[in-house]
């Protein structure tokens, strides 16, 4: 019996010391060609603005200060980049000089880059901005600098949904006479395509909940605040202008009223 009872103390105890051994193996550090595991870095969200060509850096300058940003590194003259530091988020200025594109991208987390763009157009620093007015300056009988200018202005703030307002008429510009437009007309394109996930964008508003409403042998939509409007042989308008591509069969997401 003292020999079964030894034999069976000296089984907890070797029990224990291979537990004690295990969670010191857990414990060591990695070996010197494995590199220790980096937290993945949260990827913040961005939006951008196109300052009007006619302020000056320094009166930018003067009102993004006026809201309380701080600039991280002064500038002065007509730079072509600065930050400043907006508390919650950071914003960042570009410059092309050679078609006069002032640039602004915010970057921020979700619940501050709606609040530091309310700061920057419409709170103390209240800077003009010209991004709604694009879509009026991609017209094809504009001169060649402007439409340059618009073209990369809309491959500039053409981000996220965004690109559906700007991808049909960069599009039409691709086959312009000029040829420097019509080349930078084909990259933003292709850019805005890429921002669609790289497909080809869905003519109309295929992919959205819409309800249409019956307006003769029509049918309307209001959505984003652009007027639709669905033929009967598939055609579809956009406050007027037909899309590129019909659609012949009636969306499951589209709704009838």
């Amino acid at each position: 019996m003292l020999y079964v009872g030894i034999a069976l103390a000296v089984a907890v105890l070797l029990g224990l010391i291979a537990l004690s051994s295990r969670k010191s193996a857990d414990r060591s550090p990695p070996d010197a060609d494995e590199a220790p595991a980096r937290p993945t870095p949260v990827k913040q969200p961005k939006r951008h603005l196109i300052v009007n060509p006619t302020t000056s850096f320094e009166s930018l300058a003067a009102s993004l200060a006026r809201t309380g940003f701080k600039i991280l590194e002064e500038k002065s003259g007509e730079p072509t980049s600065a930050s400043w530091d907006a508390g919650a988020g950071v914003v960042h200025y570009t410059y092309e000089p050679e078609l006069g594109l002032r640039k602004l991208e915010i970057e921020a987390p979700v619940d501050a880059c709606a609040s530091i763009l309310d700061d920057i157009v419409n709170g103390n620093a209240y800077v003009s901005t010209i991004s709604y007015q694009l879509g009026d300056m991609l017209d094809p009988a504009k001169p060649a600098k402007e439409l340059l200018f618009a073209i990369r202005g809309a491959g500039w703030i053409g981000r996220g949904d965004d690109h559906c307002y700007y991808w049909q008429k960069v599009g039409k510009l691709r086959e312009h006479s000029d040829p420097q437009v019509a080349a930078e007309a084909r990259r933003v394109y292709d850019a805005l395509v890429a921002e669609a996930g790289g497909k080809p964008i869905p003519a109309g508003p295929a992919t959205l909940y819409i309800t249409w409403t019956r307006s003769g042998a029509d049918y309307v939509a209001k959505f984003r605040g652009n007027k639709w409007v669905y033929k009967p042989d598939g055609t579809v308008l956009l406050d007027g202008q037909p899309l590129d591509e019909k659609i012949l069969e009636w969306p499951a997401r589209w709704s009838r009223a």
